[in-house]
Formats: C-alpha cells, structure tokens, sequence
C-alpha cells in the first residue's frame, strides 16, 4: 500500500463520517487559498522553481583566457562617424614631451600613435588609445593571469569561491556576464524579492567544482576477500556439480537462498543449507568479479548508465550500472551508500577502462547532477577533441529532440534494471555489503557470459568459446570457475 492509501485508511478509521467531510473541505480550502499558512511541501517549489538546487553546469570553464576579438580602428572610425556625423580627431599634445614615438600602435585595434596619448601624465608610462578607448603599457608587457580557470560564457577569471579537500569551487564574478543576465532575467518578481535578501538562496553565478579524487577513492566497488568464515571453493567436500547447481538456481534462475538448498536436499540428496549456498556465492564472487573485469572487452560508442536502489542493512544503498549499446554488456556495476558524484566517478571511469584514448565516447543518463561532475573529472584527462560526450534523457515524455533520439537507449538500461530486481527479490534485502556485493557480481557474470539475449540471437553479450560444446547450465559455472583462477 502506498503512503496515501495508508493516511487514508487512518484517516477512515480515527474519525467518523462528519469528520471526514470537514477534512475533505479543509484541504480543499487549503488548495484553493494561495495565501494559507498551510501548504502541500512541494507549494514553495512551484512558486519558485528558480530556488536553489545542485545541479552543476554541463559546461567546462577555459584554462586560458579568451582573446577578446577587436574591431579594427578604421572600422570604429567609421562607425562612429556614422553616428555622431563627425570624425574621432587625432590626439593634439600640447607639450612636446607627453608626444607618443611614431613607432607605438595600439596592440587592441592597430590604430596609429596619432590617435593615442600617455593617460598618466608625466609618468608617461600607460598609454591609451582614443579610437578603442584601452589601456596598454610602453614598456611593460601585459602581466600573465594567475588564474586557473575563465567562465566559458564571458571569459572571465573564476575566482576561488570555497575550499574543502574534497572539492573546491570556482565562481565568476562579472556582473555583465551572459549567463548571470540570463538567469536574472528567469526569476520571477517574488523570486527577485528574495535574492536581493537573500542572494545566496539562488544560483545565478556560473560556478565550477574542481574534484580532488585519489585513485583509491574511485575505485570499483569489488567483494570481499574469502576468509576463514567463508568455505574455500577448491577444498569443498561436496562434488563439484553441488556448487554448480548451488549457483545456478541461486544467480541464474533467482531463487532464494532456502529454496536452493531445499532443492538440492529433495532432489538431489545432497544436505545443503541455505547458509551453505550464500558461501558459495561470497567465494566464487571474489574470484568472478576479476574475470568480469578482466574479461568485459571494450565498450561501444554509446554507453548508457543508471542507477537504482537496494535495501542492506535496512537502509537503501545504490548499484551504478554501465551497459554498452549495442553489445548489452554490463562494463561497470558499482554499489554504493548514496548517490553523489564519488560513486559516479568511480563507476564511469571503470565503465570507459577498455576505451582508447582516442575513442570519441558518449554517455547517456538520466537528470542525476552526480553524472556532469563525474565526466567534468574525468574529461580532464582526455584530449580536447575527444572528450566523453553526456547525453541527459529526463523524464518519461520527449520534451526534446535529443530525448527523442537517446530515448530507446534509456530504455535499454531501465529495462535491464528490472532484470536485476527480478535476481535480487528473493534476497528480500541484505544483511551486509558482502551479501549484496556478492549476488550482484555474479549476477554479472552470469548476464555477460551465460545468459542468453533475444536481441543477440540469444547468445551472450561475451563469447567465450570454452563454453561452446558445453550444454549444461551448472556445467558452464564449473568451467567458468575453473577459468577464474
């Protein structure tokens, strides 16, 4: 049952007839007031879409300032003549002294010394040109920028906005900034009462997050190593086929834990428990998760990515999946506790591990900021023309026509997540990270070597070709076991 249906079961069963009604009238009034102290949640979202949310800006700023494209000075001088219907006279220097040398020109328009003067006096040591009205030194060259990055929309300098040893971000100040006027001019006027108060509730500044990842920090999520409370794979007591059934009712076809080993108990004669099973499936997971990695190929020219939730422990943690278009492979499956930018990174990057660094990528997501950020990171180290293209398909209508076009490749990963519903539901949650960990790794390995896909002629998205005279299911887990190591 849905929270709705259970308040209004509540509701049905605390209160009579009569009460009900005024209910009903009350929240109908409250709807209908604009101006009630009482309001749904989302009422001042609606009034204010423009308020604060994080959501990074898909554009990456400059690393070197813009030159800034001047007209040429006999352009200006005709434009202005054109205007005010009189010509920009010359420079008329009434001391010999402050006369600007023949050789001079003006480095923003080319205009000649005629047209320039020493704007400081006698110190003659800054000079300006009366045609384009900039500044420039005799002598001195112009000083270097210190700064590390420019606002891709107005060029200029980011300055250090806040620090922390994580992120560290970057903010444009210029006032006269296109992308500062065109989201000024989206707020509406109650909106404008309120960033003027409070000028921080509203993002209006373009800004930049500069990540400060060690590898250690975006590494793949991977099982834990066997230990002694876990049995060893390669000293079982059981037969060999044991273990191959063990998985294959428990990964391939999705059974719980308990209905494995009771199947193996009353159809087989082997004494198993369902804590057996679960051994099994840490152990091997340890070992399939290399092979997965090692094994996945490269990656299509369209990846798409998502993520969707578990529950471990009682509280909801998220797997990041990376599937390759056109071949259906799984390329990277990272689990994690929250969905921000960390876990994004460390699932992209193992997603684009096998890609060449001069393959032209493109990813496709959903609306989750945490992707920009993680391709912003990784973009840094590619080369500038061949930097991962991200593709966003939001919501469930084609508002656009680039929603229209990656919609199909959307598809393909939302349907693939129900796929792995359908592994994980008789788990009915997990105990720990290992449990979750576990499942999902050879859940993997099953999806990308063993399971066959209508869209490929049913075949696996990964050939191996030890698998091809093999006909048993459990058979095929034995030798993919006997390959792991």
């Amino acid at each position: 049952m849905s929270n709705i249906t259970n308040a209004v079961v509540w509701i049905c069963s605390k209160f009579s007839s009569q009460q009900v009604e005024a209910i009903v009238t009350e929240l109908s009034a409250i709807l209908k007031d604009a101006n009630s102290r009482f309001g749904p949640r989302d009422k001042f979202k609606e009034e204010h879409p423009n308020y604060r949310d994080f959501a990074p800006d898909p554009t990456e700023p400059l690393t070197e300032p813009t030159k800034k494209n001047q007209k040429d000075y006999k352009l200006i001088l005709q434009e202005y003549e054109q205007i005010h219907n009189k010509a920009i006279s010359p420079v008329n220097c009434k001391s010999p002294q402050l006369v600007v040398p023949k050789d001079v020109t003006c480095p923003h328009c080319n205009a000649p010394h005629q047209y320039i003067y020493f704007n400081n006096g006698k110190k003659r040591t800054q000079l300006k040109c009366k045609v384009c009205a900039q500044t420039f030194q005799l002598c001195k060259p112009l000083r270097k920028s210190k700064a590390k990055y420019y606002c891709p929309h107005c060029g200029h300098a980011l300055f250090q906005w806040k620090h922390h040893f994580l992120v560290t971000t970057y903010k444009c100040s210029d006032d006269n900034c296109p992308y500062r006027i065109k989201r000024l001019n989206q707020l509406k006027p109650s909106e404008m009462m309120i960033q003027k108060m409070k000028p921080s509730q509203f993002k209006i500044n373009y800004q930049y997050r500069e990540y400060h990842l060690k590898p250690i920090q975006i590494q793949h999520a991977a099982p834990a190593i066997p230990g002694k409370e876990i049995v060893d794979i390669f000293k079982i007591r059981k037969p060999d086929n044991i273990l191959g059934l063990a998985l294959t009712f428990y990964i391939s076809f999705a059974l719980s834990a308990r209905k494995t080993a009771l199947i193996i108990r009353w159809f087989f004669g082997e004494k198993c428990s369902y804590q057996t099973v679960l051994n099994y499936a840490k152990a091997v997971a340890h070992y399939a998760h290399r092979f997965n990695l090692k094994n996945k190929g490269d990656i299509d020219a369209i990846s798409v990515g998502d993520e969707t939730y578990i529950k471990i422990g009682g509280e909801f943690d998220y797997v990041w999946f990376y599937l390759s278009a056109n071949k259906r492979s799984i390329t990277a499956y990272h689990l994690a506790d929250n969905r921000g930018t960390i876990p994004a990174v460390a699932a992209t990057n193992e997603a684009i591990r096998t890609a060449d660094i001069d393959q032209n990528i493109t990813l496709v997501t959903d609306g989750n900021p945490s992707y920009i950020e993680a391709i912003q990171f990784l973009n840094k180290d590619r080369p500038k023309e061949h930097k991962i293209k991200h593709i966003q398909v939001i919501g469930l209508q084609n508002n656009d026509d680039v929603s229209e076009e990656f919609r199909p490749f959307k598809q393909i990963i939302e349907r693939f997540n129900r796929t792995y519903k359908h592994h994980i539901k008789p788990a009915a949650g997990f105990n720990c990270f290992d449990g979750a960990m576990a499942l999902t790794t050879l859940f993997v390995t099953y999806y990308n070597f063993l399971r066959p896909h209508a869209t490929l002629n049913f075949k696996p998205p990964l050939h191996i070709a030890q698998l091809d005279n093999i006909k048993t299911i459990q058979a095929k887990w034995l030798k993919l076991i006997s390959m792991m190591y």
